[in-house]
């Protein structure tokens, strides 16, 4: 039993506890008490994380390799190359970012391992039991991964990752490949995705968005096919360096932010995942940064920006399409990829109505009206008959 109370207590030290952890230290709150509740490291993965940046942001400095051009190539190979005007887009990855908030800390910060069991209020405090043990504290930020509510409609998107090094240059470390649509499809939304960091090195990603339960062909088999086959590279042209996997769930659902009088949630569990596009950091980024504030002004975490319905709405219709039509996701993809800057603004939710003007001319209006019919009858079941599209 722990009977110390502490000011803060951080449930999970991975992308959203590090974020806001380094962003309290950077405040007056950095003189209270904090507690950081890791995962054992042995279940950590570490993976590649994108996002794109319109100008300067704390970010900046965990950033590894960055580019101003975007490719898409469609299933027939026409390939289009769009140029950012206005962002960046950029990568980091997941240790980078945990390690700079570990190396952070004080007398004050203190640092468990273990799995948390339970977390409540209770007499104007907020319990966390991990183990045996029980910690007490005035807030808790809750990032652990988030349980399944109910949706209109629910995806899974799973990626497989190479860092790949050939002996001869095969890549434009000028261009980031976003969708390259030259695989096998499986009856979901498949595509490569590449990051190049220079012309004999880079990520290179299998992505599928599909059905929680499908059965899906093996990525290594994809990737080794798109390696030989598209990009040429002979089989024993090349060395995997690095290898990652992981998954993210795009749905519907809402998260609350709220779990209790004194527990926040997170990360993917306060909803921070991107559901349309399965992005999240740059939006983990701006969340911790605005419960700073919310800190500050009120002495609580919970005076930020409501999600705005408008752009739920839009992110469970598209959701919507990629159930219902798979078949059309390369053009839909190819089509935003034409108006790259305005694409992002939407993803950022900062589009205004000319932006949104463009990028409804630029899709199949029909199939977005099917699924915006669907999407609304569906949310009239009663939550207990809501199941994915």
């Amino acid at each position: 039993m722990t009977d110390d109370i502490h000011d803060v207590i951080l449930v999970g030290a991975g992308v959203a506890g590090s974020r806001l952890l380094t962003h309290l230290l950077a405040s007056p709150w950095r003189t209270r008490r904090i507690l950081v509740i890791e995962r054992a490291p042995e279940r950590h993965e570490d993976h590649a994380l994108a996002f794109w940046t319109a100008g300067a942001s704390a970010l900046d400095p965990l950033v590894e390799h960055g580019w101003t051009a975007l490719r898409s190539v469609a299933p027939d190979g026409r390939e289009f190359v769009g140029q950012l005007r206005d962002h960046r887009y950029v990568s980091t990855r997941r240790s980078t970012i945990v390690g700079a908030a570990a190396a952070l800390g004080g007398p004050n910060v203190a640092r468990i391992t273990g799995d948390v069991g339970s977390i409540h209020d209770e007499h104007g405090l907020a319990v966390v039991h991990v183990g045996a043990a029980t910690h007490r504290g005035r807030l808790v930020f809750d990032s652990r991964r988030p349980s399944p509510g109910p949706a209109t409609v629910r995806l899974i998107q799973r990626f497989t990752g190479w860092v790949v090094e050939t002996v001869t240059p095969c890549f434009d470390p000028g261009a980031a490949t976003l969708f390259d649509f030259r695989t096998d499809q499986a009856g979901a939304t498949c595509f490569v995705y590449v990051l190049p960091f220079s012309s004999t090195r880079a990520l290179v990603e299998h992505v599928a968005i599909g059905p929680v339960d499908a059965a899906l062909p093996e990525p290594g088999d994809m990737l080794r096919g798109y390696l030989t086959a598209r990009l040429g590279v002979p089989p024993d042209g090349y060395s995997v360096t690095v290898r990652e996997r992981g998954e993210s769930p795009l749905s519907d659902a809402r998260h609350p932010r709220r779990a209790g009088r004194c527990i926040c949630n997170i990360g993917l569990r306060g909803g921070r995942l991107k559901p349309s596009s399965g992005y999240a950091l740059a939006r983990i980024e701006r969340d911790s940064l605005a419960i700073v504030r919310s800190l500050a002004s009120h002495g609580h975490p919970f005076g930020v920006p409501r999600d705005g319905w408008w752009y739920r709405s839009l992110d469970a219709i598209f959701l919507r399409v990629l159930a219902r039509e798979p078949a059309r996701s390369p053009a839909i993809f190819a089509a935003l990829m034409r108006r790259p800057d305005v694409t992002l603004r939407f993803l950022d939710e900062r589009a205004g109505l000319v932006d949104l003007l463009r990028l409804l001319v630029a899709l199949p209006t029909w199939v977005f009206l099917r699924a915006t019919l669907g999407w609304a009858l569906s949310r009239r079941a009663p939550p207990h008959l809501k199941t994915a599209a």
